[in-house]
């Protein structure tokens, strides 16, 4: 087993929306995070440290108990007006607890990243990144567009989980959701990937998480370097050859040369088929020879025997 020295270093920080629809979703999620992370670390040990917040709000009796305003601004020391996420006061019903896009942007600038550490983050959510919502606008887009370019200056792995939901553009919705998580090198779930629970989901989000291994680097980089080495060597040895081949001619080549320049072999005529596609009384038989009339001889008459044609009537 490795030491905790050599343990890739991971901080992933879990954000649910705290609307209400995703009330089951933060008490599953929570129950299987002692199951997920215990299989995580048998299967992709690393050195994990796991922060759950919630946008605008926590989630009784599960583990996000804090929100993201609030862990930035008392723990990260991170002022009010820096933060790009909106309150609930700023917008109607409840979007401020749905506000994903900007969210990302918050955990991306202000979240206190361990040192030499792959930063990750899971938003678990069912409505639209800008304020919520059941509809894909360009507002939405937008706001997305906005959280990819910052997650990917500040090199943010974006997981992505988009719940259950009546909207008639469910689609449109996660393939937003995807998108963001494609273009941040994150993995993009839906509520019908989940399964009995959340249990295996969350062991992919971590060990997805988890940087690449030195190893397969160095395994790679010794390959890359064997085959430099031996185009080297063939570009070395290629004039050689080429020059003993030009000064003395081989009997070898003389055969080439022969062979080049001697005609080829009659190709054996074979019988053609008759077209297939011609109806059956244009096709002429294989075996056909063509038919010669018979010549019918005329008698001549002969006058001087007193033979005449007989008149017609």
């Amino acid at each position: 087993m490795q030491s905790p020295e050599q343990l890739p270093t991971v901080d992933l920080v879990i954000v649910i929306d705290t609307n209400f629809s995703m009330k089951d979703a933060a008490l599953e999620l929570s129950a299987a995070a002692e199951a997920a992370t215990e299989a995580a670390r048998a299967h992709c040990p690393s050195d994990l440290r796991l922060v759950w917040l919630g946008v605008e709000g926590t989630w009784l009796d599960t583990r996000f108990d804090r929100s993201v305003r609030r862990y930035l601004t008392e723990t990260c020391g991170v002022a009010e007006a820096s933060l790009r996420g909106r309150q609930r006061d700023d917008l109607p019903g409840g979007g401020a607890q749905e506000d994903g896009a900007r969210v990302m942007e918050d955990i991306a600038d202000h979240f206190d990243w361990r040192a030499d550490a792959r930063r990750a983050m899971f938003y678990l959510s069912d409505s639209a990144l800008n304020a919520g919502g059941s509809l894909v606008e360009s507002e939405d887009i937008e706001a997305a567009n906005v959280a990819i370019e910052i997650a990917q200056r500040t090199g943010l792995m974006v997981h992505t989980y988009f719940g259950a939901t009546q909207s008639h553009e469910k689609a449109a919705l996660e393939a937003e959701f995807a998108r963001v998580s494609g273009a941040t090198g994150g993995q993009a779930f839906t509520h019908e990937e989940r399964g009995d629970g959340f249990a295996e989901m969350l062991e992919s989000v971590i060990c997805a998480s988890r940087p690449q291994v030195m190893g397969t680097s160095a395994a790679s980089a010794s390959v890359t370097t064997t085959a430099a080495d031996t185009t080297a060597a063939a570009a070395t040895t290629t004039p050689a050859s080429t020059t003993a081949s030009t000064t003395t001619p081989s009997a070898a080549s003389a055969v080439t040369t022969t062979a080049a320049t001697a005609p080829p072999a009659a190709a054996a005529t074979t019988p053609t088929p008759p077209p297939r596609h011609l109806p059956r009384r244009l096709r002429p038989h294989p075996q056909h020879q063509p038919l010669r009339r018979p010549v019918v001889k005329h008698r001549v008459p002969n006058l001087s025997e007193g033979w005449c044609p007989r008149k017609r009537r």
